[in-house]
């Protein structure tokens, strides 16, 4: 895929400023596309405009030279770093531009994707844009705040289903080539156009408002999934989120219909193009479904469905607003969830989760303002993160505890009637949600938005002492600064026989010690995770916390409190030995999933980095055991009534089922149990396709050398038996995680295969870095080889792809090596930020993981 060159701000900002859009055009040809020996389709886009310049220059990444009109007639025009510049324009004057050039099918997940399905020899095209990928398929000014209605007519192969953001207006067939033209869209921007094509399988609908208003609803996805598409849940989610957005939002949805599509090979989760949602094919199980991967699709599906309004409807001008989008999407998603879905403990799983995500990246040197300096796109693409999400999210929810429910949303319906169809600000934001709440919301913001890192909370002798992160880098970003607070506090008399509530009280946090209500009893703060900040409990709380954690309810307290450990746990405050006793002996009484879910993945993580080498067979095997016995527990109905229902038993099963999938990763133990699954119906369960491929994997980082054949043979039944091309891309990673060292090289070669899609090197990156078998990796001496490909890859892979290997591939990065990373960052201070960012990253948590390990050796040796 040919490269795109960066596109900074000020270009933006200097376009956005001399060119206004009146109308774009674009015709697709895309009848090539199930010849895999076509490697390009014709693009041609036509865009009406004025600029006040004589010359604009449109964004375009293509091979060879485009054709080139102006007004009609050929014009003056270079092709160069990714632009088109055109000469000869009249100031003032309205002119039209046409650009008619070769683009590129792409295999990354970026632009246009063709996939080939080797299931039934079709071929399916999706596009995904965000953030400036739309060039990769047509001639356009790709930045967010030029918006213009899109008029697309696509030609495709007769039989296909075409869809894009708006309505289909008209279609004509001529023999084999069918072309759809579609109606003009309102306004938009370009990461936000959308077109698929293919033979997809199509379920249709509508939904139908109070008010009369018919929304015509449709599912699609590749055939071969059809089975596994739940549609009835995805329909009942839809109606269900579209009247709870409407009247939350005070304004009607905009788009006309609402599409959802699920496509194979997709870098993210899902992506908002009105009218025509892209999900990610994995959200379809090929077998049962965890309670969690079901809450997980329902709360994407509505977080995309928020964007209909944040972000399509009102757009950020440029990426330094991102927020203004993604945290709300990410708050929204929750809270619907929550209210108009079956999944009622949403936040819960959000502050087991995302929320901890927030964390992470939060404490990182590379930390950021939620409102972000975002310079150029590179830094942009970085910025998807757990802040700008997760963060965002986090702190919108403490706003709302701030100014209330009522004032938020009647905020957040004047900044939508103020500004729809164009693009908005933080400042726009808080001058609507001002008037709404009669505060100034200035301060807050800067205390909460402008600033970076999380506040830490500790209790200290019956008072509440906030502090600002010790930071790691050198010259931090600006740190915390007296950020208000309003949580609750809840204080219990804590026994053998459970918790006893003492005392719940809403307090505010508003300068640097508080006092507490009921000082001297167990004090949980924030137990139902209202704020943002570090929580560190004193030493009763700690005592209370490891020894009767499973007695504590309701499920969200129980939640923030094993989130506290952890916390403890990553600062190397709490040995990791002892939070994984803590989870052993309380998780096996756990009625939650999502609880479950959330810290087992806690539990691996702290075997794999936390723990030293000599110790993880040890708890990686007792995990292995107080999995097994749980699943089979649930699974017997035995366990608590509470779970008289079979459902419930059910979902309590399936998330044991799937954390017994992830302990086998870590569990030498647990291999022939692993190997009598994979040979038969007489293991522990019968897996189904993706759970096959999970333990096969394990199976082969854990084989020794005499048992490498006996590992390729079973990998070869395994493709016969599954011919996806998921099933391809994971047999890449059985063989790259083999421990030895030749697998291992032979593995590294492939990284520099440009033929190899996203998914694929997902599974070798996955597969090289397996914990089972990466110092094995690390034996050979890949160090070196990784620090030496940084800069070539960043130069000649798309960013995405460079991105994975860069931070995927750092696995192979031991301790001793932390220098030599540093070494490199200190070497070579002009590599891209978005590179050094990553590796800047990395080499932290490294640090971080080695300061864990020492803590349990420490603990060990008393």
């Amino acid at each position: 895929m040919p490269s795109a060159a960066n596109l900074t701000r000020a270009v933006a900002e200097h376009r956005s400023a001399t060119v206004e859009l009146a109308d774009h055009a674009i015709h697709l040809d895309l009848t090539g596309a199930p010849d895999s020996t076509q490697s390009t389709f014709t693009s041609t886009s036509t865009i009406t405009l004025v600029s006040s310049e004589s010359s604009v220059e449109i964004d375009l990444v293509a091979v060879g030279e485009p054709q080139v009109e102006l007004d009609g007639e050929r014009a003056r025009a270079t092709y160069a770093d990714s632009r088109v510049r055109v000469e000869g324009l009249t100031p003032g004057r309205e002119h039209t531009v046409t650009i008619t050039a070769q683009c590129v099918y792409g295999h990354t997940g970026e632009g246009l994707h063709r996939y080939h399905d080797p299931e039934d020899g079709e071929t399916y095209l999706y596009t995904h844009f965000e953030p400036t990928d739309a060039r990769r398929v047509f001639a356009c000014f790709d930045q967010p705040d030029l918006k213009a209605p899109f008029r697309i007519s696509v030609s495709a192969p007769t039989g296909w289903l075409v869809r894009s953001n708006a309505e289909a207006e008209h279609s004509a067939s001529e023999g084999a080539v069918t072309t759809t033209d579609f109606s003009p869209t309102l306004p938009i921007s370009t990461y936000i156009v959308c077109v698929i094509a293919g033979p997809y399988h199509l379920v249709e609908d509508e939904w139908v408002s109070d008010d009369g208003r018919r929304v015509p609803l449709s599912l699609m996805c590749r055939p071969a999934m059809a089975s596994r598409l739940p549609s009835a849940d995805l329909l009942r989610w839809t109606k269900a989120g579209l009247p709870w957005c409407e009247e939350r939002f005070g304004r009607e949805y905009p788009w006309g219909k609402y599409e959802q599509i699920f496509v194979p090979e997709y870098n993210i989760g899902a992506m908002e193009n009105p009218g025509l949602v892209t999900f990610n094919e994995r959200y379809l199980k090929r077998g049962d479904a965890t309670r969690s991967e079901r809450e997980a699709l329902a709360n994407t599906l509505l977080h995309e469905m928020a964007h209909m309004w944040f972000g399509d409807l009102v757009t950020m001008p440029w990426w330094d607003d991102l927020w203004l989008k993604e945290s709300f999407a990410d708050f929204i998603g929750t809270q619907a969830s929550e209210e108009v879905t079956e999944f009622a403990d949403a936040w819960v799983t959000f502050g087991l989760g995302r929320k901890m995500w927030a964390y992470s990246a939060d404490q990182l040197p590379t930390t950021h303002p939620i409102v972000a300096d975002i310079p150029d796109v590179e830094a942009a693409r970085a910025n998807f993160d757990g802040i700008t999400y997760a963060k965002g999210a986090s702190v919108l929810r403490q706003l709302v505890a701030y100014v209330g429910e009522d004032a938020f949303y009647a905020g957040v319906s004047a900044y939508f009637a103020d500004h729809a169809f164009a693009n908005a600000s933080l400042t726009d934001f808080l001058t609507a949600l001002s008037t709404a709440s009669g505060r100034d919301m200035s301060a807050w913001a800067q205390a909460w938005l402008r600033t970076a890192g999380p506040d830490t909370l500790s209790v200290d002798g019956g008072e509440l002492v906030r502090e600002s992160l010790d930071w790691s880098a050198d010259e931090p970003p600006a740190a915390p600064s007296a950020r208000p607070h309003r949580l609750q506090v809840t204080s219990f008399s804590v026994t053998d026989d459970g918790w006893t509530p003492l005392d719940s009280e809403w307090i505010d946090v508003t300068d640097a010690r508080t006092p507490l209500p009921n000082t001297g009893a167990v004090t949980l703060v924030d137990d139902h995770d209202w704020t943002y900040a570090r929580i560190v409990p004193d030493a009763a709380t700690f005592d209370a916390l490891t020894g009767h954690l499973a007695a504590l309810e309701p499920t969200n307290s129980r939640a923030v409190a094993w989130g506290q450990l952890w916390h403890a746990c990553r600062d190397a405050h709490l040995p990791t030995q002892t939070f994984c006793r803590t989870v052993l002996g309380h998780i096996p009484a756990e009625r939650s999933p999502a609880v479950v879910d959330g810290v087992c993945l806690k539990y691996v993580t702290a075997v794999t980095a936390y723990l030293p080498t000599s110790m993880r067979t040890e708890w990686g095997d007792a995990l292995w055991r107080v999995a097994r016995d749980a699943y089979t527990s649930a699974l017997d109905g035995d366990l608590y009534d509470a779970f008289a229902q079979p459902t419930a038993r059910l979902d309590l099963a399936l998330a044991w089922r799937r954390v017994l999938t992830w302990a086998a990763g870590i569990a030498p133990a647990a291999q022939h149990e692993v190997r009598a699954m994979l040979d038969g119906p007489d293991g522990l369960f019968h897996p189904d396709a993706d759970e096959r491929w999970a333990l096969l994997v394990s199976r082969a980082a854990h084989a020794g050398e005499h048992e490498v054949d006996e590992v390729r043979a079973e990998l070869d039944r395994e493709l016969e038996r599954d011919t996806t091309k998921r099933g391809i891309a994971q047999a890449i990673a059985v063989r790259a995680a083999l421990a030895t060292p030749q697998a291992k090289l032979t593995a590294w070669e492939r990284t520099d295969d440009e033929s190899l899609t996203n998914e694929e090197v997902a599974a070798l990156v996955a597969g090289l870095t397996h914990p089972a078998s990466v110092l094995c990796a690390q034996s050979v001496a890949l160090q070196a080889r990784y620090l030496d490909s940084l800069e070539r890859w960043w130069n000649g892979r798309s960013q995405v792809i460079a991105s994975k290997l860069a931070r995927g591939l750092f696995g192979v990065v031991t301790d001793a090596d932390a220098e030599a990373a540093q070494a490199w960052l200190d070497g070579h201070i002009e590599a891209p930020g978005a590179l050094r960012r990553i590796v800047v990253e990395e080499v932290d948590q490294l640090r971080r993981a080695e300061r864990a390990r020492e803590n349990a050796s420490a603990a060990a040796s008393v």
